[in-house]
């Protein structure tokens, strides 16, 4: 069972925002070994709502525990282009616990 971070992220709607997670366990003091694992994220208006936009959450080093998502604003669509929107993001394991998980902000773009 994870115990999900909730993390804020801020993302620009006109660009691409990239973030880096070590998945860490606690009990062992150790980066979490992720071979055979697989992950995926999913952006919704609020938690337990249907997603509307889903990005790859691609594992990069499954020894060291570290996932990258990139987060491409423009295939999110939510009104209110010259708005701040509060949106929800998840972030779960091929087994359906979710990892990381949290507000994300869409923001304009300059």
């Amino acid at each position: 069972m994870w115990t999900p971070l909730d993390v804020p992220i801020e993302v620009s709607r006109n660009g691409v925002t990239g973030i880096g997670l070590e998945i860490w366990d606690d009990v062992a003091d150790a980066a979490l070994d992720l071979t055979g694992m697989s992950f995926t994220c999913k952006v919704a208006n609020a938690l337990g709502e249907a997603p509307i936009a889903t990005f790859v959450a691609e594992v990069v080093d499954a020894i060291a525990g570290q996932v990258d998502v990139i987060f491409d604003g423009s295939q999110i669509n939510v009104q209110g282009e010259q708005q701040i929107v509060r949106l929800a993001y998840e972030i779960k394991s091929d087994g359906g616990d979710t990892v990381v998980r949290g507000p994300l902000y869409l923001i304009p773009g300059i």
